[in-house]
C-alpha cells in the first residue's frame, strides 16, 4: 500500500471509529477531529522551539484558543495522563461538550476505546 492510500485508509478508519464513538457516548461528549465552529475543549499535539512534542488540553474561549493558558495546567510532556485528566476534569459531571481531538491523538491514545470503557 503506498503512502497516500495508507493515509486515506487511516483517515477513513479513524472517521468510522469517530462516528461509532458519537453514538456510544453522545449523552456526555461529542468528539470531533474536524475544527468546526468553536469546540468547548481542545486536545492536540504541538512542538517546542527545540523540537520536543508536547500535548495541550484545555477549555477554549470564544475564539477557539485555550482559555487562560497555563503551562502547569494545560501542557503535558507525556500523553499517559491525558485521558484521565480529560475524563476527571473536563467530562465528569459536565453538560454535553464538544471536544476537538487531533487525528494523531485519537489513534495514539486509542481514545475511542478508552472513553468507551470509562464513560
Amino acid at each position: 500500500m503506498d503512502r497516500y492510500m495508507h493515509r486515506v485508509w487511516r483517515t477513513h478508519r479513524t472517521k468510522r471509529k469517530l462516528n461509532k464513538m458519537r453514538k456510544i457516548i453522545a449523552d456526555y461528549v461529542e468528539l470531533t477531529d474536524e475544527w468546526v465552529g468553536t469546540p468547548d475543549v481542545v486536545m492536540y499535539t504541538s512542538e517546542t522551539a527545540d523540537g520536543y512534542e508536547i500535548y495541550i488540553l484545555g477549555w477554549t474561549d470564544k475564539n477557539g484558543h485555550v482559555k487562560n493558558m497555563d503551562n502547569e495546567e494545560n501542557v503535558f510532556m507525556y500523553k499517559d495522563d491525558l485521558i484521565e485528566v480529560l475524563v476527571d476534569d473536563f467530562i465528569a459531571g459536565k453538560e454535553l461538550i464538544e471536544i476537538y481531538v487531533s487525528d494523531d491523538l485519537i489513534e495514539d491514545l486509542d481514545l475511542i476505546n478508552e472513553l468507551e470503557e470509562r464513560l
